[in-house]
């Protein structure tokens, strides 16, 4: 009996994919995809995904390359050195709220990050079993293209218990 609550207690959650393929989380707690319990097809850690038909695409969470958030930030503030009121609009947003793209989404679960010049992504066909990974976006984005997937699709974190 004891055993038995042994044997069960190391079930682990998975979710199931098109075509007998599973996410679930490895002891590192990261997420991965793997064939039934079996290889594991896409290490982890997965950061965010998406089935569109049988194929399953998302991003590695990979970290971000030196340098980069210091370049984005700088971007961000343009040609009129982020000064309050630059670009014709009064000073504090005039008494106006801020546009939506400034306020933390209600439900941070269902927040999907716009796909970064700076990840990394996967593609995996279900049907076949071909599987590209660690991909910069321009590559990701050509491989969408080959199942008819025209524009990047939203991704969502893998909701698994940890």
């Amino acid at each position: 009996m004891v055993a038995a609550l042994a044997a069960g207690a190391a079930e682990k959650f998975v979710i199931a994919l098109p075509n007998g393929y599973e996410m679930s989380r490895e002891r590192s707690g990261a997420a991965v995809i793997s064939k039934r319990r079996g290889k594991v097809v896409v290490p982890g850690p997965i950061k965010a995904y998406t089935v569109v038909r049988e194929v399953v695409v998302g991003q590695l969470d990979v970290p971000e390359p030196k340098g980069a958030k210091a370049e984005d930030s700088s971007a961000a503030a343009g040609a009129d050195g982020g000064r309050p009121g630059a670009g014709g609009a009064p000073p504090g947003g005039g008494g106006k709220p801020a546009p939506a793209a400034d306020k933390p989404p209600a439900n941070p679960v269902f927040a999907r990050p716009p796909p970064s010049p700076n990840g990394r992504y996967f593609v995996l066909d279900t049907k076949t079993g071909e599987v590209g990974k660690d991909l910069f976006l321009p590559e990701w984005e050509e491989r969408l293209k080959k199942f008819d997937i025209t524009t990047a699709p939203e991704l969502a974190e893998p909701i698994l218990p940890k």
